[in-house]
């Protein structure tokens, strides 16, 4: 995950970092003679064709799509916050170069409707692949929703327990301060 922590010492460096970090180390390398001006090149020409490949061209195995077309993956991302408007300009010339030569294509996901108000996954889910048939994808569809059910209801399964354990916990606490309050009242009884 891009916004994960990659060094456990350093809170502020993440994985989306590391290329803007590398370039810039690179950078300082050549500014004050280590290296030279084709070892730059180098290190900027590798970063921007990994990240290509990633971005356009990079197929998931069992299925057609290619690439990663999410927003945290975007090239305005790998730059920080105040050099962002660049980034997205350099994002946006690639992505019609690569529309241009027929690369890629923009793709429009309606948005669908599940039904499912309980779930609200916090990370994105993949559309299902285009199916070839109607059957196959009211198919798919009906997967999906089993799926979604089936997580609402163990949702709500350790929602229970959880209440239950609390509720042991605290019946639990209750007798223990009766049977410690019984030997006092005895005592002060005696």
């Amino acid at each position: 995950a891009p916004n994960q922590k990659c060094v456990a010492s350093i809170e502020q460096v993440k994985f989306k970092d590391i290329p803007i970090i590398v370039i810039g180390c690179s950078l300082g390398c050549y500014m004050i003679g280590l290296t030279e001006f084709k070892d730059l090149l180098l290190v900027m020409f590798g970063t921007y064709f990994g990240w290509l490949y990633l971005r356009y061209f990079m197929s998931y195995p069992g299925s057609s799509i290619k690439g990663d077309n999410s927003e945290e993956f975007a090239f305005k991302t790998l730059f920080p916050g105040y050099t962002r408007p660049f980034g997205a300009l350099l994002g946006n010339i690639s992505f019609a170069l690569c529309e241009m030569c027929g690369f890629c294509k923009v793709v429009d996901t309606p948005d669908v409707e599940m039904g499912v108000t309980n779930v609200k996954p916090s990370v994105s889910i993949p559309d299902v692949p285009q199916a070839t048939s109607e059957a196959e994808r009211q198919m798919a569809e009906r997967r999906r929703q089993l799926a979604f059910k089936a997580i609402n209801e163990r949702l709500e399964q350790l929602k229970k327990q959880q209440a239950s354990k609390k509720a042991a916990a605290s019946t639990k606490e209750g007798t223990q301060k009766i049977a410690v309050a019984d030997p006092k009242t005895k005592a002060a009884k005696d």
